[in-house]
């Protein structure tokens, strides 16, 4: 057997082994927060040494890096797969929409996301991971629909801005809720009153939640 064919089972229980802490960490980290959560309990919970932790990750920061990441993809993929499922492209904008409000009652991006991650990783790197995994997808949206209506009809980056910061701000006003079910009731409702800017008629608007 060839060296480069021993390597395979090798890199394959690398991999095994920091799928398992990703998962491990985020259920802990969703749990009890980032700052209650240490490493030796993630290892532990995921059976491996704490100096095997920290062969594959550099040290908490990292890890959390790398499960926030993980689900901001899984928001982004969500939201996708939420207006594929309508037809139009109005529609497609406020399910997306919805679908990223309702996220934020989940508890791993409830505290994970839109708790932690901000003051974790700094509003920056926080930024720039909403950007390359929903902001685009709401820009390219919003683009579509200027173009459908015949070019001009609204600036798509202010507008992009400006829903981008209204989802995100409600987003995290919801996470932070005592009852975030009753808080994105209200935000669902607030935000069918914002789709008028686009124009979008009100039963394909975000419905009440509840």
């Amino acid at each position: 057997m060839g060296a480069a064919a021993s390597r395979i089972p090798n890199a394959r229980r690398t991999e095994a082994t920091t799928a398992r802490l990703i998962a491990v960490a985020r259920r802990l980290f969703a749990e009890r927060g980032y700052a209650r959560t240490a490493t030796e309990d993630v290892a532990a919970a995921a059976e491996v040494t704490r100096g095997a932790l920290y062969h594959h990750f550099k040290g908490k920061d990292a890890l959390f890096e790398a499960v926030f990441l993980q689900i901001q993809a899984e928001i982004g993929a969500r939201i996708e797969a939420a207006g594929a499922a309508h037809t139009g492209l109005r529609p497609q904008i406020m399910a997306g929409c919805r679908a990223f409000l309702e996220m934020a009652c989940e508890p791993d991006i409830r505290q994970i996301v839109l708790r932690d991650a901000p003051a974790v990783l700094g509003l920056e790197a926080w930024r720039l991971a909403d950007e390359r995994n929903a902001t685009f997808r709401l820009r390219r949206s919003l683009a579509a629909l200027d173009r459908e209506q015949g070019g001009g009809r609204f600036d798509v980056e202010a507008m992009t801005v400006l829903l981008n910061g209204a989802l995100n701000e409600a987003a995290t006003w919801i996470a932070q809720a005592d009852d975030p079910a009753a808080a994105l009731r209200r935000a669902s409702a607030s935000f069918a009153e914002l789709a008028r800017a686009l124009d979008v008629p009100r039963d394909a608007a975000p419905e009440r939640a509840g």
